[in-house]
């Protein structure tokens, strides 16, 4: 799968740098569907589910939103599966 930044996202790395910041409190929207053949075109299908932070409802205009997504700089450490012999 190849990716795709929309001109809006390269703009951004541009200026500001980061991929984490660029999706600081983000909403990821998933659609039905096939892809869009371009990052700049229009979503196709019917959205199945925006996820936000904690399912929360997202706080449009807020400064800085609080419901988007959060990445953090740091690994979460995962515990080992247990080995069954």
């Amino acid at each position: 799968m190849a990716l795709k930044y929309s001109t809006g996202l390269r703009n951004f790395l541009v200026g500001e740098g980061s991929l984490r910041k660029a999706f600081e409190d983000g909403v990821l929207n998933i659609y039905s569907g096939a892809a869009p053949a371009g990052a700049d075109d229009a979503p196709t299908g019917v959205l199945l589910a925006k996820i936000t932070k904690a399912s929360g409802a997202l706080a449009a205009g807020r400064d800085p939103p609080r419901s988007g997504t959060r990445w953090s700089s740091a690994p979460t450490p995962r515990a080992k599966p247990s080995s069954s012999t």
